[in-house]
């Protein structure tokens, strides 16, 4: 049964690589978004957002719902990371793109429960230097 967490590491406003990879793929995005005025990365901003939305808002108290909706604002994302690809620069695209990966990277753990990179890298030495 989808989520495998009712409410992922317990607290959907806590900081997850989520919510971290989000706001550096939307970083990205505006960036391109100011630097190529006739071009718009409106796609991969709508993944943004709506991902970023379900995981943050929706989750906590409608689990599937959220999950879903995260898992389509991240796929959306993708999408648009596509396009996006065409015309912005290389860094931008990269950071874009990490941002996207640890994205499905939280989702992905958070809905299915399936060991992740950057999960066990936070767990494994990150958490450790916090505590």
């Amino acid at each position: 049964m989808i989520p495998v967490e009712s409410v992922p590491d317990g607290a959907t406003l806590a900081p997850h690589h989520y919510t971290w990879g989000a706001v550096l793929a939307l970083w990205a995005a505006t960036y391109a978004w100011d630097r190529f005025t006739n071009r718009e990365p409106a796609i991969l901003t709508l993944g943004i957002a709506t991902g970023l939305f379900s995981f943050v808002m929706i989750w906590r108290y409608y689990a599937t719902v959220g999950s879903i909706g995260a898992l389509a604002g991240t796929a959306i994302a993708t999408i648009g990371l596509i396009r996006f690809r065409r015309y912005a620069s290389k860094p931008t695209f990269w950071v874009a793109a990490f941002g996207v990966y640890a994205m499905w990277d939280d989702v992905l753990e958070h809905t299915f429960g399936i060991w992740t990179p950057l999960d066990w890298l936070f767990e494994a030495y990150i958490l450790g230097l916090l505590g």
